[in-house]
């Protein structure tokens, strides 16, 4: 009877260990169906990018990148590229008249540099902008070292340039009064214009410094 009775208590003892292992598998199973649900409801709301269209993201932000950068820089360029070449070209109210201390150059002479300089210097721009790619790393540090020394030569340049024209105008043209009132307005507006810009280049590259 004793052993019996033993026996039978260990039958219980490991019904009820069978019955623990029972709940316990079944909660990780469920546990593991939750997290496949779970990578699989990721897997469906994020698509993953292959490498090709990752390539292909990249370069049309590149792309975008290079036309607001083109149109900006034409926004700003082409204004002062016209009308510095067209009142070079057809005012003939001053702006062929020789300063009493600068003998070898006028304002006409000043306008026609600048315009055309303009252009050059944002046909190089816009050129380095373009040869830009993610495939050719090496290239791409090139182009950067070319256009950064062409600016930098740039900035002084035309620092000088400016200044001679502030010279001319403030100080021959501005006390003659001879020049047509939107030559004059031009002149006056432009000049401060590129005077200012020339001291933001300056402290920009002080800044950096």
């Amino acid at each position: 009877m004793i052993s019996s009775k033993v026996f039978v208590i260990n039958n219980e003892d490991e019904g009820e260990k069978f019955t623990d292992i029972e709940k316990f598998c079944d909660n990780d199973n469920n546990d593991n169906s939750d997290n496949n649900n779970e990578s699989q409801l990721k897997s469906i709301l994020k698509p993953t990018l292959s490498n090709e269209d990752y390539v292909n993201n990249v370069k049309l932000q590149i792309n975008i990148i290079k036309i607001v950068s083109i149109i900006f820089i034409s926004i700003i360029a082409i204004p002062f590229i016209i009308c510095d070449l067209y009142f070079a070209y057809n005012d003939d109210s001053c702006v062929e008249i020789y300063p009493k201390y600068i003998i070898f150059m006028n304002m006409k002479a000043y306008l026609l540099v600048s315009g055309y300089y303009t252009i050059g210097l944002m046909c190089v721009i816009i050129c380095n902008l373009q040869f830009l790619s993610i495939e050719n790393k090496n290239s791409n540090i090139i182009l950067m070292t070319i256009l950064s020394v062409i600016i930098n030569v740039s900035k002084v340049f035309l620092l000088i340039w400016n200044t001679i024209g502030a010279l001319i105008f403030w100080g021959t043209l501005y006390q003659v009064e001879k020049c047509n009132t939107i030559v004059y307005n031009y002149l006056f507006i432009s000049l401060i214009i590129k005077l200012f810009a020339n001291f933001c280049n300056i402290m920009a590259t002080k800044n950096k410094k």
